[in-house]
C-alpha cells in the first residue's frame, strides 16, 4: 500500500507534532508500507533576502531533501516539495493521503483522489478562526485524533466517528536512568516556547516564586526558541536533541508545565517516563494521561501561584515525590509506541479495504 503524509512545510526545528509524524512514517515503512512525504511548503523562504523565485525554489527543494537533520527518517522515505517537483506521480499512485494539519486538510483533500485521512493532533485555531477549524472537520476524509477531548470537539462537527490513538512515546528510551531518590534537590526541568497557548510565563512566574523560597534552585529548560536573557540559575538548551531531552528530564525532580491549551502534550509524557514528577497546569491535553495526586499535581490554569505550590508541595515532601515519579514512570508504559502502530496500521488497512 502507498501512503503519503502531507506536512505543511519542511522544519529545520524539532517540533513534537511533526516528530510523532515522522515516527508514523518510520514504522509503517518497517511494516511494509511505501511511504512518502509532500511538504506543501506554503510561503517557504518568504523572507528569503533576494527576490528570485527560481533560487527559493531550489533552496526549498534542497531543505526538503536534507531535513530534518533533527530526527532520523528513513532513507527509502521521499519526501516532495510542492514548490518544486512535479507530484502528479505521487499522487496517482498514492492508495492513502494523510493531512497532518488544519494547513495541510483542504489541499490533501483537493490534490489526491484516493481515500484520504485527517490526523488530528490538536485544535490548530493560532492562525484561522475556530469556524475555518470546524469546517476541515467537514471534509471528506477519515479521521484520527490523539485525545479524547479532541475527539468530542472534531465529532460535533463531522458526520463520522473519529478514531482516538493517543501519542505514544518509546518507553524503551524515555526511562529513569538516574534513580529518582538521587536527584539533586531543588530542580526543575521545563520547556521555554514563545506561543501564548504553551502559558509559559505563567510557568516562568511560578519559577520566580520558587526561586524566593529555595535560593539553590536549578532550572534546566530547552526549546528552538533563542535564549531570551535567562537569569545564571536557568539553564537553556537550543534545539536540543533527543538524547539532551532525556538527559534534562532525567536530571531534575521536577518537571515543570504551565500550557494553557495544548491537544496533548508530550513533554509531560516524556518527562513521567523518565522519572520527573509532573507538575502542571490542568490544560485538556494532560489530562489523557495525568492523574492528580497519582502520576502527577494539577493546578489551575493560567495560576503561577498554584503552580509554585504544586512544587513545592513536592520538593517539601520526599515520599509523595517519589510516589508521583514512580506512577508516573509505570503509567507512561500504557503509552508505547507499539500499541499506537499497531491502531494506525489496523486504521490504514481498514480505510484502504473498505469499500475497494
Amino acid at each position: 500500500m502507498n501512503i503519503c503524509f502531507v506536512l505543511p512545510r519542511y522544519l529545520r526545528v524539532p517540533s513534537g507534532g511533526y516528530k510523532i509524524v515522522y515516527e508514523y512514517a518510520n514504522r509503517m515503512y518497517k511494516r511494509g508500507y511505501s511511504v512518502s512525504i509532500l511538504n506543501l511548503n506554503v510561503g517557504c523562504l518568504d523572507n528569503f533576502p533576494f527576490n528570485v523565485p527560481i533560487i527559493r525554489k531550489q533552496l526549498c527543494d534542497y531543505f526538503t531533501k536534507t531535513e530534518p537533520k533533527w530526527f532520523t527518517l528513513d532513507k527509502s522515505i521521499h519526501q516532495y516539495s510542492k514548490y518544486k517537483h512535479n507530484i502528479q506521480k505521487l499522487i496517482d499512485k498514492t492508495d492513502i493521503a494523510i493531512a497532518t494539519s488544519v494547513e495541510t486538510a483542504r489541499e490533501t483533500v483537493e490534490l489526491f483522489p484516493c481515500k484520504k485521512v485527517y490526523f488530528i493532533q490538536d485544535y490548530e485555531n493560532w492562525h484561522h478562526d475556530k469556524d475555518y477549524v470546524n469546517k476541515t472537520f467537514h471534509l471528506d476524509m477519515r479521521h484520527i485524533v490523539v485525545s479524547d477531548w479532541l475527539k468530542d470537539v472534531v465529532d460535533k462537527n463531522s458526520t463520522e466517528s473519529s478514531l482516538v490513538i493517543k501519542n505514544p512515546i518509546s518507553t524503551d528510551e524515555y526511562t529513569s536512568i538516574v534513580r529518582i531518590d538521587k536527584r539533586k534537590k531543588h530542580t526543575i526541568g521545563i520547556l521555554y516556547h514563545e506561543g501564548e497557548y504553551k502559558g509559559f510565563k505563567y510557568s516562568y512566574q511560578a519559577l520566580k516564586i520558587l526561586k524566593n523560597k529555595y535560593p539553590d534552585l536549578e532550572v534546566i529548560s530547552f526549546g528552538t526558541f533563542d535564549n531570551p536573557g535567562f537569569p545564571d540559575w536557568v539553564k537553556f538548551f537550543k534545539n536540543a536533541t533527543k538524547e539532551q531531552t532525556i538527559q534534562i528530564y532525567n536530571s531534575v525532580q521536577v518537571f515543570l508545565c504551565g500550557s494553557v491549551e495544548e491537544g496533548y502534550g508530550l513533554t509531560g509524557l516524556e518527562a513521567m517516563s523518565c522519572g520527573a514528577a509532573l507538575v502542571s497546569s490542568r490544560y485538556r491535553g494532560v489530562l489523557e494521561y495525568g492523574i492528580d495526586g497519582f502520576n502527577c499535581i494539577l493546578c489551575p490554569v493560567k495560576d503561577p501561584k498554584a503552580l509554585a505550590e504544586g512544587v513545592s508541595y513536592l520538593f517539601d515532601n520526599e515520599s509523595k515525590r517519589l510516589e508521583i515519579s514512580k506512577n508516573g514512570i509505570f503509567s507512561a508504559k500504557k503509552f508505547d509506541w507499539k500499541i499506537a502502530e499497531d491502531k494506525f496500521d489496523e486504521a490504514l488497512k481498514k480505510e484502504f479495504y473498505q469499500n475497494t
